[in-house]
């Protein structure tokens, strides 16, 4: 099944190509072209045609999201969670945000249970691209799903394993597969510097992080662990899984070297989601 829409408050959407006021063709299949000059390429920019939208992310520290309020985390820095502000919706909906996703130019993204946003990670605006019912998003690199550029995926109504195609303002989505076996999303997904897609699952034993197969969403069987209960933000940051609590705690772990989750500060509030740079990986 495949939805469309285009961003807020834009014009209809855009075809193949179309001249921009600086004479540049705009074209929304290039992810190399940038008629903005901004640093995002034509088919990976929501504003092909506006520098100052949607901003870029940093690629040296994780994002992490209460369900109204932008934090980020510098691992060397104690872990501390520093507020950025508030989300600050267009459309005056208000969330609340269940998770947030980088792409890797930087482009972040935020959803609400209901509509995918993407947002400005500094001044925290946010403009809605369309409709997208779910809890959890996480891009997968280049070469993962698409040979040309990172993929936005989801799992949507908590067990079908979607992809989701970015171009320009428009938004598709491709149902890939279904998670199998007992699982379900909890709330986020990561893909980690070795390779792994992990997906955050609760059981009828506790709440657990799986490894899963990008293709298909299916289960791989090949690592996972247990998690405190609540656990609903997961990013992979320098070759670790961390992970981000309803109760504020952010967490680490070491992917098949040290089995121990390890305990950092405590934010100020619980957060929902959480998100690094492609490139951070």
């Amino acid at each position: 099944m495949l939805v469309f829409a285009s961003a807020c408050g834009r014009t209809p959407a855009y075809g193949a190509e179309e001249n921009d006021s600086d004479g540049c063709v705009l074209d929304l299949g290039s992810h190399t072209q940038d008629c903005d000059d901004d640093g995002i390429p034509d088919g990976d920019d929501p504003f092909p045609e506006d520098a100052t939208r949607p901003g870029r992310a940093r690629d040296d520290i994780i994002y992490a999201c209460s369900p109204t309020r932008l934090y980020l985390i510098a691992p060397d820095d104690e872990h501390v969670p520093l507020a950025v502000g508030d989300f600050q919706f267009a459309d005056g909906s208000g969330g609340p945000v269940t998770d947030i996703a980088i792409d890797h130019f930087g482009v972040f993204y935020a959803v609400t249970l209901a509509e995918l946003y993407v947002c400005d990670p500094t001044s925290v605006n946010c403009w809605a691209l369309g409709p997208l019912p779910t809890d959890s998003l996480a891009f997968l690199p280049v070469g993962v799903l698409d040979d040309d550029d990172s993929v936005l995926v989801t799992v949507v109504d908590s067990s079908t394993w979607t992809r989701v195609d970015l171009r320009g303002p428009e938004v598709s989505t491709t149902v890939l597969g279904s998670i199998a076996d007992a699982y379900s999303s909890s709330g986020d997904i990561a893909y980690d510097g070795y390779g792994t897609t992990w997906l955050m699952s609760p059981t009828p034993l506790g709440d657990i992080f799986a490894s899963i197969l990008p293709g298909n969403g299916a289960s791989d069987l090949s690592a996972g662990g247990n998690l405190p209960s609540g656990t609903s933000g997961l990013a992979a940051f320098d070759h670790h899984l961390w992970f981000f609590d309803r109760f504020g705690h952010v967490i680490d772990w070491e992917p098949y070297w040290n089995p121990a989750l390890r305990f950092h500060a405590r934010g100020p509030e619980g957060f929902s989601g959480a998100a690094a740079h492609l490139d951070a990986r």
